[in-house]
């Protein structure tokens, strides 16, 4: 019998808007557990009803879409004090008293030594990572936002870019899904310390709770997309905290494709970029071909050199040469303005730091630059850096500030004024640069490309911001569509679009000189998502993987540059990460080494300008054989999920039928579509899922 409370809180008519609101939707029931019995009586309320989990909605696949959802956000507490960690939790962060895993690890001596927690499925990665910090652990790896729910983030297998670790959901060891008609299924690996007797005796365990203990139903399970159930807690495997040493650059992608085409995948050429110190090797060199020298005579010399400025951006293209005597003394100096002096002595003498992570992005307005963020594992005791160069959190500008104005998200016409300021100002500050535009009001023979400047500052701006305002869009969409149409205008361009171009291109990269060395402890380094921009923004974005040995990756983003440019300007980016084999029966990183290439775009929902390239890239996407993310959006039907994961696909299929039955509670449109349902031979023969499902139905009847 299901172990349900009385009543579960519930919200009809409700409204669903994903993180981009690609695709909003209404639900006819949100019901909003606080407990695990509620997630029970959520789950029996619904009945056959197509029903589906909800966490933060930073999906933008239809993977959430359903009649009935269950908000998981109250479900957001460690069910047991973390396991290995150096300090405790505050009883704020517990939902009980019980030590479940203290007890386990007493009972089973294969746990000795492992760092371990427990905690309900709507935990907020960032909330995880704050109280792994306190207990002295960290999370081995994670994506680069950590505004996610756990739970969400794993089950449509959201990864990272460390090519080093498995990828976050590889290191579930138990979970605990409701299932159809609120009956529970405990599912873990054979032989594990998580299969025994002492599991059911948990006060959070139902009486008849079914333990499932087999390697193939939970590597299925680990990226389920919520067609098993509604994941109620899991059991996680993590670290003692460590350190991250991230570094900057602006690259030429050409030339980093160039080496990326002939380094071993994970193992040389760009995969093995060593990091000792900061004032040798590769980082002394890289942050080397950055820096202006400056002399002290009017004719250069290296013996009158007396000053180094790093400027960032892009290797410069005459190196200044410095006599050996002056060299260290005016780097060590360098190094000390940009605020890295305790960092670089802390380092001074260390051992060889092997590259761990390696995240491109490169502009799809100007393909010809990248910006590249690498990361190096290193001790969690280093100095913190969070910003280079400067004492203070730097002002954000003017356009920043309207935006990220919580009050301004759904008002685009705040920000007419400012953008005006930006695109007639003089000089190189905003988001435009604005000087192009003041010298062509200045220029000889171009009055009527500065007429139609203020032509379109007095009308075409004021007017694009209250349409968007008008049909409830964002100011992201706003700002988005000023600047598209300020580069596609036919009296400004080619002038205009080469603006808009930079501009988009260095919001892309940011301050290179601020972002240039990061370090402190992976709980300070891995989220890395601008929360303030949340409810403010729309785009569309998709991810596809590739096996990184063949090249397929890189012929695939080639593709995607040449069709952006026959539909240019496109204000967007592609994202390159590796990754490696996972574990999950449906994980994306099915190779050795796994390259994932993402596609972003600014979108508006007014006048969707780049519809087309958008139908284009999925075709392209599923022409190179690229394997979609389950979080994001695509155009891959049945047909090519059979073909991408093969006998995988199968064996989830066997696995759901076991865990979920013929029940038809979280079977969605998205489910079906792709194949995601369990298989026929299976089900048709399991009399005991029909009577069990039955009997649960049932009982809730009662």
């Amino acid at each position: 019998m299901p172990c349900p409370s009385p009543t579960v809180s519930t919200e009809s008519g409700a409204t669903i808007l994903d993180l981009l609101e690609v695709h909003p939707f209404a639900a006819a029931h949100k019901y909003q557990p606080t407990n695990k019995a509620e997630l029970v009586r959520a789950v029996i309320t619904a009945g056959p009803s197509s029903l589906r989990a909800l966490g933060s909605l930073y999906s933008l696949s239809q993977v959430t879409d359903a009649r009935d959802v269950v908000s998981t956000e109250r479900l957001n507490l460690h069910l047991s004090a973390p396991l290995g960690g150096t300090s405790s939790l505050t009883p704020a962060r517990l939902r009980a008293s019980a030590d479940f895993l203290a007890a386990l690890a007493n009972a089973d001596a294969r746990l000795a030594g492992r760092h371990l927690i427990h905690v309900e499925a709507g935990i907020k990665v960032k909330d995880l990572l704050r109280d792994l910090r306190v207990c002295g652990l960290d999370l081995p790896t994670s994506g680069a936002g950590g505004g996610q729910s756990l739970a969400g983030a794993l089950s449509t297998g959201t990864h990272g870019a460390d090519f080093r670790v498995q990828v976050l959901g590889d290191w579930v060891r138990a979970l605990h899904i409701v299932s159809s008609s609120g009956r529970e299924v405990w599912i873990t690996g054979a032989n594990s310390p998580f299969g025994g007797p002492g599991v059911s005796t948990r006060p959070d365990m139902c009486a008849d709770a079914e333990i499932i203990a087999d390697d193939t139903v939970l590597n299925a399970a680990r990226v389920a997309v919520g067609r098993f159930g509604v994941i109620y807690s899991m059991v996680l495997e993590v670290v003692p905290a460590y350190g991250l040493l991230e570094v900057y650059l602006q690259q030429s992608w050409p030339t980093l494709r160039s080496s990326l085409a002939t380094s071993a995948p994970g193992t040389s050429g760009e995969f093995d970029r060593q990091l000792v110190d900061l004032e040798s090797g590769w980082f002394r060199s890289e942050a080397r071909e950055r820096v202006i020298v400056k002399y002290a005579l009017t004719q250069p010399s290296p013996d009158n050199a007396y000053d180094m400025e790093y400027i960032g951006g892009p290797r410069t293209a005459v190196h200044a040469p410095v006599t050996a005597g002056l060299e260290p003394m005016l780097f060590g100096a360098m190094l000390t303005r940009l605020g890295l002096a305790p960092l670089a002595v802390a380092l001074r003498g260390s051992g060889v730091k092997t590259l761990h992570h390696m995240n491109t992005a490169i502009s799809l307005a100007d393909p010809q630059r990248c910006f590249v963020t690498r990361r190096w594992q290193v001790p969690p005791t280093l100095p913190t850096i969070q910003q280079t160069g400067v004492k203070v959190a730097k002002p954000t500008d003017r356009i920043t500030e309207v935006v990220e104005d919580d009050a301004n998200h759904r008002r685009p016409t705040v920000a007419v004024k400012t953008l005006r300021d930006l695109i007639l100002d003089d000089t190189d500050q905003g988001i435009f640069g604005g000087k192009w535009a003041a010298l062509l009001v200045k220029g000889h023979g171009i009055y009527a490309k500065a007429d139609r400047i203020f032509e379109f500052c007095d009308e075409d701006l004021p007017r694009i911001c209250q349409q968007h305002e008008d049909a409830g869009a964002t100011i992201f969409e706003a700002l988005f569509m000023v600047l598209y149409k300020l580069a596609t205008d036919p009296i400004l361009r080619p002038d205009s679009t080469m603006g808009a171009v930079r501009a988009v291109s260095e919001l892309i990269g940011g301050d290179t000189i601020s972002k240039f060395v990061r370090c402190g402890t992976a709980s300070e380094i891995l989220d890395t998502h601008n929360y303030a921009l949340d409810g403010a923004q729309s785009g569309n974005s998709a991810e596809y993987f590739f096996d990184a040995s063949d090249g397929a990756h890189l012929r695939f983003i080639d593709a995607v540059i040449a069709l952006a440019n026959s539909y240019a300007p496109v204000f967007g980016y592609i994202g390159l990460r590796f990754i490696p084999r996972s574990s999950a029966l449906l994980g994306m990183p099915q190779f050795a080494l796994t390259a994932a290439v993402e596609i972003s775009t600014a979108r508006s929902r007014v006048e969707d300008v780049y519809g087309a390239f958008w139908t284009d890239l999925h075709a392209l996407a599923n022409r190179s054989e690229g394997i979609a993310h389950w979080g994001q959006e695509s155009r891959q039907t049945k047909e090519y999920v059979v073909d991408r994961f093969g006998t995988n696909l199968k064996a989830w299929q066997i696995a759901l039928g076991r865990v979920a039955g013929v029940a038809p509670t979280f079977s969605t449109e998205f489910t079906r579509l792709h194949g995601l349902e369990p298989d026929s031979a299976f089900v048709e023969d399991d009399d005991d899922a029909v009577d069990r499902y039955l009997a649960g139905l049932l009982s809730a009847e009662s």
